[in-house]
This record gives C-alpha cells, sequence and structure tokens, in this order.
C-alpha cells in the first residue's frame, strides 16, 4: 500500500488530479504542521477511524462483556439476510407458531420435487381510492401516514368463498429539495390491526412508480377478520392511487411438479440449537410466518432494513476485521480539484476500506478498472466539530488473486468551491470472513464496523405487528429455545398525534409487548421519525413496558426526524410518559453504518454478503439500546449480586425484565446543556431525576450501566459498618469518555451516606470551562423499580458546582419480618454541564465519590432446628440396655448435633455412635456436623446409641434424655449460637434391679 500526492496537470479533475501547491501551502499555514505527511502500516489503527457504534461499544468489551453465543437478541422486521458475513452462519432451523400458540421447529435438510394441486385465481371484485401528499420530506425517512383507506366490510361478504387478498399502489413520485431521491410508497395490508403483507419500501430507493402486495395465505370472506389498507409515503409523494381485488381461488383440479424444501422436527431446546457459550455466535432462528417481506425458505431480505439493524445490535464484524492498514497525518487544507491518492492491495471476496477525519471532504473507492465502487455518505461536513471520520468501504469485485484498488481523500463532490479540511487517514483492506470471528470473541482482531453484541446470537422474525404477534404468542418458547434476553423492533405507525397517542388502545401491539415481558423478554422500539417536535411515539415504542428509543447524532444532539413530545394513554385512559432513552441514529449528513443485505434471488452463499451501507433513523438507535441490553444482561446474569442478578433466560419473569429495564433508564444522562448545539428542532431542558419529553431520561451509558450492576462500591456494608472513596472521572470527547459513573451497594439497616466532590479539570480543551462542572448524584433502589421499569429514586442532589451529598436510611427489616434483609441500591454520578464547553471538547472533570456505610441495630434471625426421639422401651429394670434413635430433620444452617444423656446413666461407645463429653457444663454425646444441603439430597439423619441404666434402688426414677442440641457452625447470622431440637425431649422410667 502506499499514500501518495503529486501536482500533475491533467485535465481530468475528477480522478487524476493531485494536491496542489495552494493546498500544501494552505495546510502547513493553518495547522502548522508538514502537509506531504507520512504513512505507517500497521493491522491496528486509531479508534477514530471505527464506526462511532463499536467506539462506544468498546467501553462494554474492555468490562469483558460482549455477548454470549447461547444467548440471543431477537427482531421483528423485515428479514435478516442471513448469508452477511456479520449476522450469520444460519444453524437452519425455521419457526412458526401455530394455532395453538406453541412455537414449532423445523430443520431444513434439502430439496424434492412433489407434485402439488394448481389453483386459477379469478377477480371477484376490484375497489379503488386515490389521495394525495405533498410535504417535502427527509431523506430516508417516513413523512406521512394514509390511514386505512380501503376497507374488506365494503366487498360482498355473502357466502364463504376462499379467496387471495391483491393491492397494487401507483404513484407519482416527488423530488424533495435538497435530494436527488425521488419519492417512494409503501402498501401495507393489515389483519385486524396487524400488518400481514407490504409492499416494502421507504429506506431503500426505489425508482419505480409500481408495487404490488399479495397475501399469500387464502381468506375466508364471511370471517370476522377484518383486513385493511394503508399507504406510507416516503421522501414525497406527489398524489397515489390504491386497487385492492380479491381472486377467488378455484381449484382446477391439476398438479404440477415443484421443487419443495425438506425438513425435519427439531425439539425446543437451547442446548443443541445455539452455538455454546465461547463459541461463534449465529443467526439461530429464521420466522418468516409474516410474509410481508417475501415469503422466503432461508433467512432473506429483500428490503433491507431488518439486516442494517440486525448489523447495528449483533453484527459480528466479520466482514469489516482489518487485514491491512496504512495511517496517513497529512494536516492539509484541499481545494477544488485537489485530493490525497493512497493503493490498498486486496484478496478476492474480501473488501476494502477508507476513512478521513477533517472537514469538507468526501472519501471516494474506485476498483482496479477504475470504476466508482463506493464514496462516503453525507460528506459535506466529516463531523459536527472536528476529528470525526468519514468512512466508507467496498467488497472487493474481481474474482481471484490479489489486485490493487485506489482510495481518495477529496472536497466534497470533487469540485466544490468550499475548500476541504484533511488531518488524518486510514486506508486498508479487510480479512477473509473465513480467517477471523470479528469482534465476537475476547482476541486481538479489529473490525471497522461491528454491532453492539458482536457477541450474541440473532433470531430474526419477519414482519412487523405480525411478527411482533407471532413472537408473543409463543414468548414463552422463544426464550425455551433460544435463550432471548431483548427483542428489537424498529417500526411503528407513523404520524405521532394522533396515531401516536392512541397507539396504546388501536392495535393489538401492546397486549403482544405485554404478553413478550411475561415471557421473560424486554422490547426495545424506535420512537419514529415523524419529524415535528409535538409528535408522540407510536406502538410499540408508546407501550409502557417498552423502552422507547430517540434517534442522536455523534455527539449525542437529537436528530431533527426523531419523535418526541408526547407520551401515551393506556387502555383505561391513564396517560403515561415518553420517550425512555436516546442513542445514536444518525444525522442526515452522517448515516450509521452496519451490514446491507444482498440480493435475495441470488445463489449467494455464507461469506458472499459483506457489503455495508448507511442509513439514518430512529430504527438504527433502537437496536443500538438492544444490543445494550443484551450485554447488561450478560453482566447481571454473571457478575451482579443476588438482589439484583438475572437468572436463565427461561427462568426470567416479568420483574427481572423490569430490573434490567431500569437499569438502563436510571444510568442515562441528560444532554440538555452538553449537546445543546448539536440538537436539531428538539432541544431537551433539564429536569433533574425526571424524564425529558424530548429526551426521557437521557443518552444511554453502556459502561455505566455495566458498572452499576457489577462494581461492588462498598465491600463488607453487608456485614457493618464501613467506608470507601474513589477517584472519578466524567467527560466531553465522547464516546471515549464516560458521561456517567456507577456502581451498587449492598447494605443491611443502618444508613449509607454518599457524597461527590470536584477535584480538577483535564485534557487538551480543559482551559476553555469557565466554572465548575455540575454533576448530579442519585442513589437507587436497585430491586425494586417503580412501575413498568421506571427509575426507582431513593434521593438525589444537584450537584450545580461539582459538589453535592445524599443520606438514604436502609431499613433494618422488612415490616413484620424478626430479621435484617440485605438491599441493593445503585449509586450514580451524571455529567450534566461544564460551563463554556460542551460535547466533542477535549474536556474531563475529576471528582472524588466517598460513601459510609454506617450500622444500625440489627435484628438477627434466631436459629431453630427440628427433629424426632425413639427409645426400645420407655420402662426399663436398672441395669439394662436400652437403644435410642435420634433423627435431625430440619436445620436453618450447618450444625454439629449433641444430644442430651441423664446422669447416672452410662454411654456403652463400643455398641453405637457418638462419644460422651461435656458442653458448657452438660453430659452429652457428640455426633458429626450436618449440612443443610444433606438434608435436601437424602432427606433426615438418624443417629443411634445406647446406653445402660442406673440399677441402685435409690435411682429409681423417670429420667429425661434431649432435648438435642445443634451448634451452629457459623453463628454470625443469629442472634442465637445453638439450639434445641424441637421435639425430641423424651421421659423414660427405670425400676431398681431386684
Amino acid at each position: 500500500m502506499s499514500g501518495q500526492q503529486n501536482d500533475d496537470d491533467s485535465t481530468d479533475f475528477s480522478r487524476r488530479t493531485f494536491m496542489k501547491v495552494s493546498g500544501v501551502a494552505a495546510a502547513a499555514g493553518v495547522l502548522g504542521a508538514s502537509a506531504s505527511g507520512t504513512a505507517a502500516a500497521d493491522h491496528t489503527i486509531d479508534s477514530v477511524f471505527q464506526n462511532i457504534r463499536v467506539r462506544e461499544a468498546q467501553k462494554a468489551w474492555r468490562r469483558g462483556y460482549r455477548g454470549r453465543a447461547d444467548r440471543s437478541l431477537a427482531l421483528t422486521d423485515s428479514g435478516a439476510d442471513g448469508r452477511h458475513a456479520d449476522l450469520g452462519p444460519w444453524n437452519g432451523v425455521s419457526a412458526t407458531t401455530n394455532s395453538d400458540d406453541e412455537l414449532v421447529l423445523e430443520r431444513n435438510v434439502g430439496t424434492e420435487e412433489t407434485e402439488l394441486p394448481v389453483f386459477e385465481n379469478t377477480v371477484r371484485q376490484t375497489e379503488e381510492y386515490s389521495g394525495q401528499n405533498a410535504g417535502a420530506g427527509a431523506l430516508g425517512f417516513s413523512e406521512t401516514f394514509g390511514p386505512a383507506q380501503i376497507d374488506t366490510g365494503e366487498f360482498e361478504t355473502d357466502d364463504d368463498s376462499r379467496v387471495q387478498l391483491r393491492g397494487t399502489v401507483d404513484w407519482e413520485p416527488g423530488t424533495p429539495e435538497g435530494t436527488e431521491e425521488p419519492g417512494e410508497c409503501e402498501l401495507q395490508i393489515l389483519k385486524n390491526g396487524t400488518q400481514v403483507a407490504s409492499t416494502g419500501g421507504g429506506l431503500v430507493v426505489n425508482t419505480e412508480s409500481t408495487k404490488t402486495v399479495v397475501v399469500e395465505d387464502p381468506i375466508e370472506l364471511n370471517a370476522e377478520d377484518d383486513y385493511t389498507f394503508e399507504v406510507v409515503t416516503w421522501r414525497s409523494v406527489n398524489t397515489y392511487t390504491v386497487t385492492a381485488e380479491f381472486e377467488e381461488l378455484v381449484d382446477t383440479g391439476e398438479t404440477e411438479t415443484r421443487e419443495v424444501t425438506v425438513t425435519e422436527d427439531v425439539s425446543i431446546d437451547s442446548d443443541t440449537l445455539l452455538p455454546g457459550k465461547d463459541d461463534t455466535p449465529e443467526l439461530v432462528a429464521w420466522h418468516n410466518q409474516d410474509t410481508s417481506y417475501g415469503n422466503f425458505d432461508a433467512p432473506r431480505d429483500a428490503n433491507g432494513h431488518g439486516t442494517h439493524v440486525s448489523g447495528i445490535m449483533t453484527g459480528s464484524g466479520r466482514g469489516a476485521t482489518v487485514a491491512d492498514s496504512t495511517t496517513d497525518s497529512p494536516n492539509a487544507i484541499l481545494v477544488a480539484g485537489d485530493f490525497l491518492e493512497y493503493e490498498v492491495d486486496a484478496e478476492a471476496g474480501t473488501g476494502v476500506f477508507g476513512a478521513a477525519t477533517g472537514d469538507g471532504v468526501e472519501v471516494v473507492i474506485e476498483g482496479p478498472e477504475g470504476r466508482q465502487l463506493a464514496r462516503s455518505v453525507g460528506a459535506n461536513s466529516t463531523s459536527e466539530i472536528s476529528l470525526e471520520a468519514n468512512i466508507t468501504q467496498t467488497p472487493t469485485n474481481h474474482d481471484s488473486g490479489t489486485e490493487t484498488y485506489t482510495v481518495y481523500v477529496r472536497t466534497t463532490e470533487g469540485e466544490a468551491v468550499a475548500p476541504g479540511r484533511v488531518e488524518e487517514v486510514a486506508v486498508g483492506a479487510f480479512e477473509s470472513f473465513e480467517d477471523t470471528n470479528g469482534e465476537a470473541n475476547e482476541d486481538d482482531d479489529y473490525a471497522i464496523h461491528a454491532g453492539i453484541a458482536p457477541g450474541n446470537s440473532l433470531v430474526a422474525i419477519s414482519g412487523l405487528g405480525g411478527g411482533t404477534n407471532n413472537l408473543a404468542r409463543a414468548a414463552g418458547d422463544f426464550t425455551e429455545a433460544f435463550n432471548v434476553r431483548a427483542v428489537n423492533m424498529s417500526w411503528g405507525a407513523v404520524g405521532g398525534v394522533p396515531f401516536g397517542i392512541l397507539g396504546g388502545v388501536v392495535d393489538t401491539t401492546p397486549g403482544d409487548v405485554e404478553s413478550i415481558t411475561d415471557g421473560g423478554i424486554l422490547t426495545v422500539a424506535a420512537a419514529g421519525n415523524a419529524a415535528t417536535p409535538a409528535n408522540g411515539n407510536s406502538s410499540p415504542a408508546v407501550v409502557e413496558e417498552a423502552i422507547s428509543v430517540v434517534a442522536t447524532g455523534p455527539r449525542d444532539g437529537i436528530a431533527s426526524y426523531s419523535s418526541g413530545g408526547v407520551g401515551g394513554v393506556d387502555e383505561d385512559g391513564t396517560p403515561h410518559a415518553k420517550p425512555d432513552v436516546t442513542a445514536p441514529g444518525g444525522q442526515l449528513t452522517q448515516l450509521d453504518w452496519a451490514s446491507k443485505a444482498g440480493d435475495p434471488n441470488s445463489d449467494a452463499e455464507f461469506g458472499d454478503v459483506r457489503d455495508y451501507t448507511g442509513k439514518g433513523g430512529t430504527s438504527m438507535a433502537s437496536p443500538s439500546v438492544c444490543g445494550t441490553a443484551g450485554l447488561v444482561a450478560q453482566a447481571m446474569e454473571e457478575d451482579a449480586p443476588d438482589g439484583i442478578s438475572l437468572p436463565a433466560p427461561v427462568d426470567t419473569d416479568r420483574e427481572d425484565v423490569m430490573r434490567l429495564k431500569q437499569v438502563l433508564l436510571a444510568t442515562a444522562s441528560t444532554t440538555a446543556f452538553t449537546a445543546a448545539p448539536y440538537h436539531r428542532g428538539k432541544a431537551p431542558v433539564y429536569t433533574h431525576a425526571e424524564r425529558d419529553p424530548y429526551e426521557g431520561f437521557g443518552r444511554v451509558n453502556i459502561d455505566a450501566a455495566i458498572d452499576a450492576v457489577t462494581r461492588e462500591l462498598l465491600p463488607g456494608s453487608d456485614e457493618g459498618s464501613t467506608s470507601a472513596s474513589y477517584e472519578e472521572t466524567v467527560g466531553l470527547d465522547v464516546p471515549e469518555d464516560s458521561r456517567a459513573v456507577g456502581g451498587y451497594v449492598t447494605a443491611r439497616g443502618g444508613t449509607l451516606d454518599a457524597s461527590i466532590s470536584f477535584s480538577r479539570y483535564a485534557g487538551g480543551n480543559a482551559g476553555m470551562a469557565k466554572g465548575d462542572p455540575h454533576i448530579d448524584l442519585f442513589v437507587y433502589d436497585a430491586e425494586t423499580p417503580a412501575a413498568n421499569g421506571e427509575p426507582n429514586v431513593v434521593a438525589s442532589v444537584e450537584g450545580i458546582d461539582g459538589t453535592g451529598s445524599v443520606s438514604v436510611d436502609v431499613p433494618t427489616a422488612d415490616a413484620g419480618a424478626d430479621e435484617s434483609t440485605e438491599r441493593t441500591y445503585y449509586v450514580v454520578a451524571k455529567l450534566v454541564n461544564v460551563p463554556g464547553v460542551v460535547n466533542g471538547y477535549d474536556v474531563q472533570a475529576y471528582f472524588d465519590l466517598e460513601l459510609d456505610f454506617e450500622a444500625g441495630e440489627i435484628p438477627q434471625e434466631t436459629f431453630t432446628a427440628d427433629g424426632s426421639r425413639t427409645v426400645d422401651s420407655q420402662v426399663t429394670p436398672g441395669g439394662r440396655a436400652n437403644r435410642v434413635r435420634l433423627t435431625v430433620s430440619d436445620l436453618d444452617d450447618d450444625a454439629v448435633v449433641y444430644d442430651r444423656i441423664p446422669e447416672n446413666w452410662d454411654l456403652l461407645e463400643s455398641f453405637g455412635q457418638g462419644t460422651e463429653t461435656t458442653r458448657d457444663g452438660e453430659r452429652v454425646v457428640e455426633f458429626r456436623e450436618i449440612s443443610t444441603t444433606e438434608l435436601e439430597e437424602d432427606g433426615p439423619v438418624t443417629f443411634t446409641y445406647f446406653v445402660e441404666s442406673p440399677d441402685a434402688p435409690e435411682e429409681t426414677n423417670r429420667y429425661t434424655f434431649g432435648p438435642a442440641i445443634a451448634d451452629i457452625v457459623d453463628a454470625s447470622e443469629y442472634a442465637n449460637e445453638a439450639a434445641d431440637f424441637a421435639g425430641t425431649d423424651e421421659t423414660v422410667a427405670v425400676g431398681a434391679s431386684l
């Protein structure tokens, strides 16, 4: 590889003009550095050249959490291309939800030819509707929503004919101002409010102006089901016409030979359906029961949206792992016609990437034959402030061997009047997918693009509302089969009010999300792209149990297209607030790069599909949070204390899901000040400990969330008084800096004090700060969230000058309890503001976090033990042997067993168990230690010993054996050190020998 620059005077400025002297001089003058730069080859390049999502996720990866291959994340979407190197391989299992609400699994084992009946379609009735919409729209984002235009109730239904439903939409596309892309339409068919078929569209450019959709399964005219047609317009559509037809299906009596897929039944068993914990993750199920986006026998995605979303959530990075790279620091100014050129040698079947930091430049990749293969998206500014990499990449297009590709860094559009500024450049080749697992496992591999949770397996469920309903009806089976932790839903009714606020009552999705939650799965949903400030979330994001996600740019500024501002209403009319959090979803000039679907009809195999594409929307923000949920769930399952740990997915219930939701919301942080210049159309305000209508609880923080459940701040606080002090750091140089820090405290009754105290600033831009930082401190009840997973704030303080303290009374016991109960709390500090500076600048605020726990009077549990006793004779002559059986049936904890024997009786040690000794001045028989585990596994334990009665006439009397004694092995947890066995008293009468 090589980096070049030259003064060639060729007139072919778009390809062959190198950087001119004027640019070099300008660079040297402005940047104070040589414009010629240097290049260094290395396998690993600076993290600034990685996808910003990867840079954020590394905070979790460095803590040891990348996801587990034996745990999965799911999505209901347009599908997922299982051939993409980032998403597959597919394990060959297809899933359907049957009429008994059970999950049915089959594995593809091949194909065979068979005779099938032939049906003839006859158009029975046709209806038509025309409408118009002339809005401008934004690139790639939904614009308006046409309500149901044609209802099947308008058709004649006087018999039980079986028909097929077909819809066609024709439209006249407009061209929104500022974009070259034409408008686009989508037609959806809904059954009882749930989408069952769609033409697809919206996020994929389609220059056609006619689309047709068919409901594959025949319907019965006189059934109570209600089918409706709905229109979604994208970008801009001037006019559209919807035609709906009922086609009667008539069996012709003939058959035809067709090739069909042969399958075998598969049991619901996660041990055989999922890879092992440390193995490479897979796409582990293909649920294509809702054929809205095509009727495929293998994981495909004709729309591309679901594949992109999957890559954001669980993409392994196998298609974008760096094999070799060159970095350069030209520090140059480019004027019209100037460019930098770099050559990359790449093997067939791999790929090439290029990235640059600066402003007003774009990156272009050309193939060996000189044809442009890729160009960076949104290149009019590579950063909201500076130093954000502009990335593009392409699969290689040659068939064998090694060929040379050329990467150009040039001014935007190549001939722009405004100069461009280039600081850093990285170019290189990707690894063959067969030689790497990407970022899925902890090793030395390094990927440009990957998902938040690259180690998790993926479950792809085709269809939006229909797919969600299929998941909901068999949620428990999904969890048992695939260990699903969370499901992403990057879809919803477009338009906000009135549809958004009624999302909780006008369709079936809220009930479906509730069922999914009861099945142990967290729902994460896109807030919507309705654009106007007043628009609220629609279903599913509006559902209370779900996490509703708003999109931001790379510096946390809320994107102009994001919905927000209004919540929803429950079925009983009670209002609730949304959204919940924010996460990166791309801006119009900086789209979110992730996996791109291949041609669904091609014969490509796994690994042949490895391209990436940029999209923007809350659809892209939601899977980022879903991936985060997967990693936090991993941390809660593996390393959290008992009070907040997650059980295995199959044992996870609604309460567990709400605890997972709470930690994501509780560790999110406000962006009202830190991202103030970057908010587009919706500016949140600072609302201490409360939800903002545009950003909810703020920006999701993966590092703070994981630390909150795994980092113990006060070791020993569950045993008594203790204290600790930590130096913490939050900053504005995101994504590398932390926006918040967290940990947990587990304590028994007493007083928990926590305080923060700002100490100093650091970083290259520290001098820009105009005063002390504002850092808020929170204590949350970690075990008991508020309703529907809302953060349960126990105490908080506004640290306006970087200082503040809180105090929490930890109860000594639950109501009615006679013992102390451990309670777990999250302690979280969040950066609110650095006066004079915003996100993107190199400023870190250091502060001391001090914690102190003063234990109170702790009531302790009284240890108890139960057992029984039998003796051979309750009346015995003197001088006779008597057999005693002592049975231990229950113990609160491990204990050594003793038995009291009366004075004057002799223990016959040679004939039974036990040894005579004294304990606290009493004559006793000592037996061995009994554990509670032994009792649980083997049942009661019986000790047998023999004694001889006294034979002197004056010793004629009644004598008492017992009660037996349990001497507690570890008595620190109990109010008593030993306990008598209940039920072990026995009286024996002795008569003197004659």
